[in-house]
């Protein structure tokens, strides 16, 4: 997967379990912080988001978690993730417009991201609105 250009500046990532499905009204991932990868985490975490292989756009874009990535100087970039759907929502501050990217939720490298957002959330099999939960 593409990471914005920025992502060679991440300091951490701020992990977020999403409240609000409704995408087109956000300036900003709308979630609860359930904690925060930094230093080698942080690192390793970019790596495996740039190691998402392109995959097939579904439709459904209900999307449970996000990342917050910050740098020394604030905040750089935005990610909501749609496991079903195999789809990303980056968000780059001051910028109205968001872009959908597609990735193949079934690969090692999202099941291996799935499962640390899954280990940092206390409640992840709960589910939000009419969304199912995560398996």
């Amino acid at each position: 997967m593409h990471l914005p250009t920025s992502a060679d500046q991440i300091r951490r990532f701020e992990c977020l379990r999403i409240t609000d499905i409704e995408t087109r009204d956000w300036v900003s991932i709308p979630g609860d912080v359930l904690g925060v990868w930094d230093g080698e985490d942080a690192a390793a975490t970019a790596e495996l988001i740039s190691d998402l292989p392109d995959g097939e756009l579904m439709r459904c874009f209900l999307p449970r978690y996000g990342v917050r990535a910050h740098g020394a100087e604030g905040v750089l970039f935005e990610l909501a993730f749609c496991f079903r759907c195999n789809g990303v929502l980056t968000l780059l501050p001051g910028r109205a417009e968001h872009e959908l990217d597609p990735f193949d939720a079934e690969s090692a490298p999202a099941r291996r991201l799935l499962e640390k957002f899954k280990a940092i959330d206390p409640n992840p099999a709960v589910p939000r609105g009419s969304q199912a939960p995560l398996s």
